[in-house]
């Protein structure tokens, strides 16, 4: 014959912690669901903020900025409208009318039409500059802005390579060129150089995490962007 212990206390049920706080040890530490939601967030952002077209048009500022010949603010619209900001409209039309699936150009089979286009617009602004005696330093950046589209619309046919980091990296140019124009007169970099070589490496990770692009294609672009606008020694 069996006897069963007895436990002279009442059975007590304690209740379950909080999903996702099981411990002190992981108090405070942020779910890495979270985490991830957070990148995410920041990519989207930058990817916006540091888009092809706004690059362009921050690049033109600084091209024209302080500059001795008069209207040049003139002549960078003249450049930027057909240039910069009809490209940008014709992908808006196309995503609108369903011919391409979103303003970054997702699908490679999709970027021929859009990528010829700018490349036309940006040849035809810059040879209308030079005709009509725009400023130097802005026909110069109109015909490295040119060559650069032209490779990447070349590039573009046969692998997909990115335009935000082709960007960037023209804006990391334009960055290197005025480090070495201020080093020969015994300058020093600004913060605003600072930022602008610093826009690859927040672009290309902001790629890279929203799976547009491979590291690969986002280092190719940003190498393209960076030769574009050094080996045309452009002199803002």
């Amino acid at each position: 014959m069996s006897v069963r212990p007895h436990w002279p206390f009442p059975a007590v049920s304690l209740p379950r912690p909080p999903h996702g706080i099981v411990g002190a040890p992981h108090a405070g530490v942020p779910h890495p669901h979270a985490l991830r939601a957070a990148s995410r967030h920041t990519a989207v952002w930058i990817s916006r903020i540091a888009c092809p077209t706004v690059v362009a048009l921050a690049l033109l500022v600084r091209v024209v900025d302080g500059s001795p010949v008069p209207r040049a603010w003139v002549w960078a619209v003249m450049f930027a409208l057909p240039a910069v900001v009809t490209p940008a409209l014709v992908v808006a039309a196309l995503v609108r009318a369903g011919r391409v699936v979103d303003l970054d150009l997702s699908d490679r089979r999709q970027r021929h039409l859009p990528f010829a286009v700018a490349t036309l617009c940006a040849v035809a602004s810059t040879a209308a500059l030079a005709t009509l005696g725009g400023p130097a330093a802005l026909v110069t950046f109109g015909i490295a802005w040119s060559a650069l589209l032209a490779l990447l619309c070349a590039v573009t046919l046969r692998w997909k390579i990115s335009l935000h980091g082709a960007a960037a990296g023209a804006a990391a140019g334009m960055a290197l060129a005025a480090g070495g124009a201020m080093g020969g007169t015994g300058g020093t970099f600004g913060a605003d150089i600072a930022l602008w070589l610093a826009l690859p490496l927040a672009v290309g990770w902001a790629r890279v995490v929203l799976r547009r692009h491979t590291p690969r294609q986002v280092v190719a672009g940003t190498a393209v962007g960076v030769a574009a606008i050094v080996l045309a020694s452009l002199p803002y």
